[in-house]
């Protein structure tokens, strides 16, 4: 198999790091825009005229003709800049909407940047709070509470799953600011915003219903795998920005007349690190890669091992790059204590740890373990 990357997906790659470059929050105090409530509208709309939006999706789906390792790309470079802006909410929505409603107007919106839209699909753990699509066709009403709706606040339309009162799956595309939708936002430990949305009999037009039954199930499915592998390359980012700030430090700072640099305990620690990137690198590849792929079970196994080896790997080298930086490390001077509470964040994303090693484990006792 053949994985370098093609023309095309080089210089989406350049343009990317260049973009963040001017962009980013690397240069600056993480505290400052990370944040002040996140998303910087004029910076989004420079990604979508870039493409961004768009590069994951087909253009039978509405995007530029690109799939799963574009949206890798650009997802890492985004996390080696630090982007606050909700890329990955977007990744998400761009896959919901193009496994239910490819090449239509609403992707369009969201490609061009129009309309920020945000998914809305964890119901949470409070008990009875699912959110349930009641009535007749033509008269349907949306109630329930999501949770943990990543950039709700910037919304201007939100893609909701719920379910009808027999247990059909469904999935809805309703205006954030149309009558009934209530937000409660709330700045994360990452210094993000979300929001839990309540839903108080919102009118559900019949044109407004992306899927039902089985269509929104894969739907779902086809985008929460996606979503996993895109965090995943936003994860390499971030751990690639660390390293190149702790080998600057390291190279820079001075102890006993010479960088402590040339400690050869410290080159083994660095040593140590370079081989958790590439590892975390070459696991979300095999993610991105199973994309393509046609078995569901496979895919949902395989993005979930490389969920859990990326973010432990990236979680492994955020805590060393604050031991080696010493009190440094900790300051508000450097970025590294609000990257390391990012990725604390990053557990719990699309489900914490435990819960895709359960999804491993069902699928390798449903089918057998395969050497």
């Amino acid at each position: 198999m053949n994985l370098t990357l093609s023309t095309e997906q080089s210089q989406l790659k350049d343009n990317a790091a260049r973009f963040v470059a001017r962009h980013g929050v690397r240069g600056e105090l993480a505290g400052a825009l990370a944040h002040s409530g996140g998303s910087r509208r004029d910076i989004w709309n420079g990604a979508a005229e870039l493409g961004w939006l768009g590069a994951g999706l087909s253009e039978d789906e509405g995007g530029f003709g690109g799939g799963p390792v574009e949206t890798m790309v650009i997802m890492e470079e985004a996390g080696r800049g630090l982007m606050p802006e909700p890329f990955l909410t977007a990744a998400i929505a761009a896959r919901l909407l193009a496994e239910t409603r490819p090449g239509s107007d609403l992707v369009a919106a969201l490609v061009s940047g129009e309309e920020v839209i945000v998914p809305a699909l964890d119901d949470g753990r409070t008990p009875g709070a699912g959110t349930t699509l009641s009535g007749e066709a033509g008269a349907r009403t949306l109630s329930g509470v999501k949770e943990l709706v990543a950039a709700a606040e910037h919304a201007d339309r939100l893609i909701v799953s719920c379910s009808t009162p027999e247990g059909v799956a469904a999935l809805a595309a309703i205006p954030a600011n149309v009558a009934g939708v209530n937000m409660d936002g709330y700045r994360t430990m990452d210094g993000r915003r979300a929001a839990t949305i309540s839903f108080q009999a919102v009118a559900v037009p019949e044109d407004a219903i992306l899927a039902l039954g089985d269509k929104a199930g894969a739907a779902l499915a086809a985008a929460k795998d996606a979503a996993l592998a895109a965090l995943s390359a936003e994860a390499v980012g971030i751990a690639s920005f660390l390293i190149d700030q702790t080998l600057d430090y390291l190279k820079t700072r001075h102890q006993f007349g010479q960088p402590i640099g040339r400690f050869q305990a410290l080159q083994h620690r660095m040593a140590d690190l370079f081989v958790a990137l590439e590892e975390a690198r070459s696991l979300t590849v095999m993610a991105t890669v199973s994309l393509g792929g046609e078995d569901t079970a496979a895919r949902a196994r395989t993005v979930s091992a490389a969920r859990i080896g990326t973010i432990s790997r990236t979680l492994h080298v955020a805590r060393e790059a604050i031991q080696l930086h010493g009190g440094m490390g900790v300051s508000k001077e450097l970025p590294l204590e609000y990257i390391y509470r990012a990725t604390r964040v990053y557990r719990i994303v699309e489900g914490p740890s435990e819960v895709h090693r359960w999804i491993i484990a069902r699928d390798l006792l449903r089918n057998g373990v395969r050497s």
